[in-house]
């Protein structure tokens, strides 16, 4: 891999890792940013319930004047509380306070029911301001309570009331004074909510019902908490379910397709605010600041660029030179060169290292210059030495064919000896193993013979076993000619008893007929008739079966005779070839007799003759030995006399090469370009 390439894989390092940190910045800085904006959220909602909670104290604030201003009233004109004093009072708070959404400031007797209030109303003489709800609800919690939104009577708007009761010193109940509070106010108040100038606010009651929006047709009809087709989805009803139960916090949902945040707080005096804020703002503001993130980090990559390129760019042309300086000196050219002077002016590492080059090229153009001086002196001694190397060559060569024609007589008498030795063991073990063998057969002769005369006596045996079966075979076939006799005789028995039950059925048939003529006197003999039919059923079922078993014991007789016959002329064949047998056997054991005598023979002389075939081996091998010390030693000689000449010939080849190596070192030397 070259510099260059190198030097490019860093840039595209470097260019990865920024891309990365951008990247990474990016990615953190979504998660940054989003997490401030959450922050920002509910910081400005958990403020705009405290701006409402305080929008509420003074309105409190207000009551309570009222209240503290009728018992003083009340005190200053003995205990009574007259209109003509009540109702100027009431004017004054309704027009001061109108700035607050203040409409009606009014005051309800509980002496008369009677009805006090800053715009003037005439209540009429049927009005009773006791069975009012705002008065009832503030005498039965005994403080101030603001009461759930409804149409006013006076005014024909929305308000909201806040009444509380009025005790004298002795604690006894006064009236209610109460003030009401026009939505507009708190509406307008709601409204400007928003986080970073986007979305806007909304404002529920304990219950989730909607009281001030930016859209007047859902309040007081929709509620946050309650699923209601388009208007409430699912998802919306969740986050109301999760406003109502008091948290601080912030929640999605999503509706005509597009996803909004809710940041929300409760009030201290029960109500719910919160914040709508769509995503695409979100996303927007996001989009925005990582954009200027991504600009800067552009800027700072470009930057980047603008600093590596021309560093890199510069190291290129210098490394460049510096391989056309190496390549010049890899074709053995070390002649200086102009066209290079410009890297000497490079500083730094890379103009120490074109110094350090420079010096090298001129340290090698001198070595060199003084090798090719050396190398023509080497070369002169190199061919004197070969000279010499060849001569001593020949003689050594004269020497070594002397010695080998010693050595070739010398092996050629060891091998005629060791040839001679070789025929005399071949010899003596051919007569030792005849002799071992002419022993062997004789024994097995002798024992052939006692086998022979063995298997004689057992052919004997045999056929007088044979003979013996033939007569009692004769004798099982008289036996078996008897059964026949015998069989047949039966059988002609059973014939006539067959005959006789025929004719004693008939004579029953003619009895039983003789009965039945006879009527009752014929009753007796009719049943001895059919007893006697009986019987001649029984007898011809009982004869039926003896003949089938006679029929069956005949023709196993048959076939036993049959077969007595057959083995009766088996036998009398086994027996002529047992007689065969015999002669052979005896034939066989008096030509074993004759071998026997003649194995015992050979088997003498061979004895003998393997006695003196070992003695001469034993002269012959003490020959052998001489002549094969004879020739090791000149074989040794011989091995000498050869690596005396394998030395001069690798001398002598040595040298040549020498020679040889020291010409074409000068051939090389020359084709080096240096400055004289």
């Amino acid at each position: 891999m070259s510099i260059k390439t190198k030097l490019w894989i860093i840039l595209s390092i470097v260019i990865l890792v920024v891309g990365g940190m951008s990247f990474t910045s990016y990615y953190q800085g979504n998660s940054i940013l989003t997490e401030q904006i959450n922050k920002v959220g509910i910081s400005t909602v958990d403020n705009a319930a405290v701006e409402i909670d305080n929008y509420f104290n003074s309105l409190e604030n207000i009551v309570e004047n009222v209240s503290v201003n009728v018992r003083d009233i009340y005190r200053t004109s003995n205990f009574v509380i007259s209109d003509d004093f009540l109702q100027p009072l009431m004017i004054d708070y309704t027009i001061t306070n109108k700035v607050r959404g203040v409409a009606d400031v009014y005051f309800g007797l509980e002496s008369s029911g009677k009805f006090s209030d800053g715009t003037k109303w005439d209540e009429g003489l049927e009005y009773d301001c006791r069975k009012r709800p705002w008065y009832q609800l503030a005498v039965s919690n005994k403080k101030t309570v603001i009461t759930e939104p409804y149409i006013d009577g006076i005014t024909k708007q929305l308000v909201i009331s806040i009444t509380t009761p009025t005790y004298d010193e002795k604690s006894n109940l006064l009236g209610v004074v109460g003030i009401d509070v026009n939505l507009d106010v708190l509406v307008n108040m709601v409204n400007n909510l928003k986080v970073f100038g986007v979305g806007y606010g909304f404002l529920t009651n304990k219950d989730g019902l909607i009281l001030a929006h930016p859209q007047k047709e859902r309040m007081f009809r929709d509620n946050i908490s309650i699923e209601s087709n388009d208007i409430i989805p699912k998802s919306l009803s969740l986050v109301g379910k999760e406003i109502i139960k008091g948290k601080i916090g912030f929640g999605d949902y999503s509706i005509d397709n597009e996803n909004r945040r809710i940041y929300y707080s409760p009030t201290v005096k029960g109500f719910f605010v919160g914040i709508v804020f769509p995503e695409r703002e979100l996303n927007s503001i996001l989009t925005s600041l990582t954009t200027k993130q991504l600009i800067v980090g552009g800027l700072g990559f470009l930057i980047v660029l603008g600093i590596i390129i021309p560093i890199i760019l510069n190291l290129n042309k210098s490394i460049k030179g510096i391989i056309n300086v190496l390549m010049k000196m890899s074709k053995l050219d070390f002649r200086k060169d102009s066209s290079n002077e410009f890297l000497l002016k490079s500083k730094g590492e890379i103009g120490q290292l074109v110094q350090n080059t420079r010096k090298m090229e001129e340290s090698i153009s001198k070595f060199i210059f003084s090798l090719k001086n050396e190398i023509m002196g080497v070369n002169n001694v190199s061919q004197n030495l070969a000279a010499l190397s060849e001569e001593f060559t020949a003689s050594m060569d004269e020497i070594n064919h002397s010695i080998v024609k010693v050595s070739g007589l010398t092996e050629d008498n060891s091998a005629a000896v060791q040839e001679t030795t070789a025929s005399i063991e071949e010899i003596s073990s051919s007569v030792t193993l005849l002799a071992r063998s002419s022993s062997e057969s004789a024994q097995a002769s002798s024992t052939t013979k006692t086998n022979v005369e063995n298997v004689l006596k057992e052919v004997e045996k045999i056929i007088d076993g044979i003979l013996s079966v033939g007569e009692l075979a004769s004798k099982s076939i008289e036996g078996i000619q008897m059964v026949k006799n015998n069989v047949e005789e039966v059988q002609k028995f059973t014939r006539i008893i067959d005959d006789i039950s025929k004719s004693t059925h008939l004579l029953s048939i003619n009895a039983q007929i003789e009965a039945s003529l006879s009527g009752d006197a014929g009753k007796g003999f009719a049943v001895v008739a059919q007893e006697i039919g009986k019987l001649s059923g029984d007898t011809k079922k009982a004869t039926k079966e003896i003949e089938e078993k006679i029929t069956s014991l005949s023709d196993n007789t048959d076939m036993s005779m049959n077969i007595t016959l057959d083995a009766g002329k088996v036998m009398q064949d086994i027996i002529e070839l047992a007689k065969k047998t015999k002669e052979k056997l005896n034939n066989t054991l008096e030509q074993t007799h004759v071998l026997d005598n003649s194995i015992q023979s050979v088997a003498s002389a061979t004895e003998e003759q393997s006695a003196s075939i070992q003695e001469m081996a034993s002269t012959i091998d003490v020959v052998s030995k001489s002549v094969v010390e004879t020739t090791y030693e000149m074989s040794l000689i011989k091995r000498s006399s050869e690596e005396s000449l394998k030395s001069a010939m690798t001398i002598s080849e040595e040298s040549q090469h020498l020679s040889g190596s020291v010409s074409n070192i000068q051939k090389e030397i020359e084709k080096f370009k240096v400055d004289d």
